[in-house]
This record gives structure tokens, sequence and C-alpha cells, in this order.
């Protein structure tokens, strides 16, 4: 793997005369891990505010943090609002209402296997500015040719590998490796 990665990497330098410095890298692993939360919060009638959202994800995010010490967090999507039962397409905000609810889906790495390739990459002083999930950066990219339809689902076979994710209604629904 290093000695092909060091091909790819002089055969880029070389084609673009540009000595690469930082990337963003698309990762599919075996060990992918979706974890899903459900969130819902009592807003006794105030308007929903774009921080109130975020502070709740925000909050989310620490728990997963805290609970998955072994993991990274690559990706966080917020999906299915519903504010007082209502469904919505969007967070409700601006919307007056008493009960916020929705769902967070996060894609995590294992730490280990983000390390290895971040050091892979330093022996080449190359830094890593993200890290992104190639099975579902390329469903968002799909999806868009499919969006006349409700209901969307893409089988991502890869070496050792599937990832099924499913879309209903423009929404992530099913993220499974």
């Amino acid at each position: 793997t290093e000695k092909k990665i060091e091909e790819v990497i002089f055969e880029l330098e070389k084609k673009t005369g540009v000595y690469l410095k930082n990337i963003n890298l698309l990762l599919d692993t075996q060990q992918t891990l979706r974890i899903s939360l459900s969130i819902s919060k009592n807003f006794e009638g105030k308007k929903i505010k774009k921080s109130d959202v975020e502070y709740l994800i925000q909050d989310a995010k620490q728990q997963i943090i805290k609970t998955y010490l072994q993991h990274s967090i690559v990706h966080i999507i917020s999906t299915n609002y519903k504010i007082d039962d209502k469904n919505c397409d969007r967070p409700p905000l601006d919307s007056e209402g008493n009960k916020l609810a929705f769902d967070i889906i996060f894609i995590c790495f294992p730490k280990e296997v983000i390390n290895k390739i971040k050091n892979l990459f330093q022996k080449y002083e190359i830094s890593i500015d993200q890290i992104l999930c190639t099975s579902y950066v390329k469903s968002l990219n799909y999806k868009e040719q499919f969006a006349y339809y409700k209901d969307v689902a893409f089988i991502d076979v890869g070496y050792e590998k599937t990832s099924i994710i499913v879309y209903n209604s423009n929404q992530l629904n099913i993220f499974e490796t």
C-alpha cells in the first residue's frame, strides 16, 4: 500500500507540476461504524433558531465522542425533522412549536485506521485536511441524477466491503456497511 501511494503521489506531482501539501481523502473501510440517534427538545412555543439545532447536534456529537473512544466521526447527517409531530424536509427554523425532534446519523471510522493513513501521508509531507466516506459521498453525487424518484438505493461493492445507502424522499434513510 505504501509503495502504491508513493507511486501515485509522484505521478500526480509530475503530471501537474504541483507539489502536494494538503489533500482531502476519500476512504472506505470494513470497520465503518454507523451510529443513529433520535433527539427531541421541548421549546414551549418559542421560535426555533439555527443555534438551537446546532447546539443539539453538538451535544449529540459530544456524547458519541465520549462513548466511542476508538472512533472518529467523519460525517454528521441530520434527517427526519418534526415539529409537534409534523414532518419537515429541513430544520424548521423560525417556526414556533413545542416539540422539535430529529434523527442524526454519525458515520465513523476507527481512529487506528485514520492514524495509520495520516502517518503514511506525513512521510511524504502531505497533510490530510479532511477524510470522507467514499460510499456516502458517491451516493450524494449519484442521487442528484435520480431526483425524480421518491426512493433511491445504492449498493457500493468494494474489496471485502459492501455499502448500502438508501434515500427516501431525498433524506438518508439507511447507511450500512
